[in-house]
């Protein structure tokens, strides 16, 4: 039996002993991952294990503006930025995840998925797409504008939602994947929304860049894809850099904080997810100044889609489905039951498609998240733990499992 005298020298060991048997910071956070309950009271915590192990970079596009379009100019040296999530130490990743966000999207977005997979030992790589995010806008900054709204600043309008070609996008995800991510280790594309549409075309052009694909809300139709052929021949009249029917500039009054009024309903539309707090957390991050990879002070911010973005999505998306017999390895859809942006048909067909002409491991599955809004990463937790667990299982299995 230990002394009575002893009790307070063993008790003073055992204390002194605690911080070396408590586990690091980083495995506390990622056995236990806040949900919606305390994701905001603790997200300080989320940031602080995102900025202790991200680290940023800045590629230039080997795509480069050739000529300009009549009535409007391009950004020249266009420039891709991207942020890395890297295994501690000499610690080899289990595979490496290729994220490539969607339309208005960047990686500052993907902070819990990029965490989430982290922890489950994976290293993660996150391009912006060119016209986004951090990375150059496709639009040159310039005075008088014709079609330019009157009450935009030039600002507003070069964050316009621009596209001139995806194949520039696809290139430039190439140039990142080449460049960037290791190739001595399983290459994984996550794609979401219109990145879905640009990944899944690199995944037909370079069969052997990744080992898998899995798609989320993936852009494999568009809305009002029946009006295609007419909007593009109206915005060569119109212009290409003239906004979409309907669309405008980014107005942060109208998308922040979250509401599901009727009157929010009739001038944005739904909201892309069911979880206030997500949306809260991420759509704060829009107006706040930081350095671009051009080097000029942003914001996040990006408006409606133009005629030129409409008709290059109307290119791609047609593409996708005729060359679905070029798709060689394992792809995963996972489409969104309450998804309003793009038509679930699509996705299904083009999924079938690729299953049809699939030669082994090649092959595609469609997984339906029911409850689930478009942007299924940042939606409430029930529809997005479905998406981990059918993602996090699809990343696991060997390529031959399809």
């Amino acid at each position: 039996p230990v002394s009575v005298n002893r009790l307070p020298l063993l008790l003073l060991v055992l204390l002194l002993s605690l911080p070396a048997l408590a586990e690091p910071p980083d495995e506390l956070l990622c056995a236990s991952m806040p949900g919606e309950d305390t994701l905001e009271q603790r997200w300080p915590e989320v940031e602080a294990l995102w900025r202790a192990h991200l680290r940023e970079g800045v590629l230039e596009s080997p795509e480069q503006p050739e000529e300009q379009p009549g009535g409007y100019r391009l950004q020249t040296r266009v420039r891709i930025a991207y942020g890395v999530l890297a295994q501690p130490g000499n610690a080899t990743p289990a595979a490496a995840v290729v994220i490539a966000n969607g339309r208005t999207e960047s990686y500052l977005k993907y902070r819990e998925l990029a965490l989430a997979l982290w922890c489950r030992g994976y290293a993660v790589y996150m391009p912006d797409h060119r016209g986004q995010g951090l990375s150059s806008r496709v639009l040159a900054y310039r005075d008088g504008v014709s079609r330019r709204r009157d009450d935009e600043t030039p600002g507003q309008y070069v964050n316009r939602g621009h596209v001139e070609d995806f194949r520039h996008h696809v290139r430039d995800l190439e140039h990142f994947v080449d460049l960037v991510v290791p190739a001595d280790i399983p290459r994984l594309l996550l794609a979401h929304s219109m990145g879905g549409a640009v990944g899944l075309r690199l995944v037909q052009e370079r069969p052997g860049l990744f080992v898998a694909a899995a798609l989320s809300s993936p852009m494999l139709g568009v809305p009002g894809q029946f009006a295609c052929g007419g909007l593009a021949a109206w915005g060569e009249r119109q212009g290409r850099d003239a906004y979409v029917p309907g669309s405008g500039p980014w107005v942060d009054e109208e998308r922040y904080p979250y509401r599901e009024d009727l009157g929010f309903q009739v001038r944005v539309g739904w909201h892309y997810t069911g979880s206030p707090v997500r949306h809260n957390l991420w759509h704060r991050e829009f107006a706040r100044p930081r350095p671009a990879a051009d080097g000029r002070i942003e914001d996040l911010r990006i408006g409606g889609p133009t005629l030129g973005w409409f008709a290059a999505a109307c290119d791609i998306v047609d593409t996708l489905e005729t060359d679905a017999a070029r798709v060689q390895v394992p792809v995963l859809v996972l489409i969104a039951a309450d998804d309003t942006v793009i038509p679930a048909g699509r996705q299904r067909a083009v999924c079938a498609a690729i299953a049809a002409n699939a030669r082994p491991p090649g092959g595609c599955r469609a997984r339906r998240i029911d409850g689930a809004r478009h942007e299924m990463f940042i939606d409430r937790d029930e529809p997005r733990d479905r998406l981990l667990d059918e993602l996090f299982a699809f990343f696991s299995e060997p390529a031959a499992a399809l």
